[in-house]
């Protein structure tokens, strides 16, 4: 593991500390390290995202669906993340 060295005004080291108490981290350096890490799995996740959007742009020509068949799409979307989220029905 790498080390990083980030300066900080004095309200700000406060905050983290104060924070990283609070929620349970073990020092501030681990509460600064999750919060790079969300923001990287946050960046990771806009760019499979946009790719996905240039791959479907880049898939043919579009196809135009009626409001059933959108309803139909919609409803599979739901199950998907509900049993993705163990929302199981």
């Amino acid at each position: 593991m790498a080390t990083l060295t980030v300066e900080l005004t004095d309200d700000l080291r406060a905050f983290v500390e104060e924070q990283s108490a609070r929620e349970g981290y073990e020092s501030p350096g681990d509460f600064v390290a999750e919060i790079i890490l969300k923001a990287y799995r946050r960046s990771e996740r806009r760019r499979q995202v946009e790719q996905l959007l240039l791959d479907g742009l880049n898939s043919g020509e579009p196809t135009r669906l009626d409001a059933e068949e959108w309803a139909s799409i919609r409803r599979e979307v739901e199950e998907r993340l509900s049993k993705e989220r163990g929302n199981v029905a």
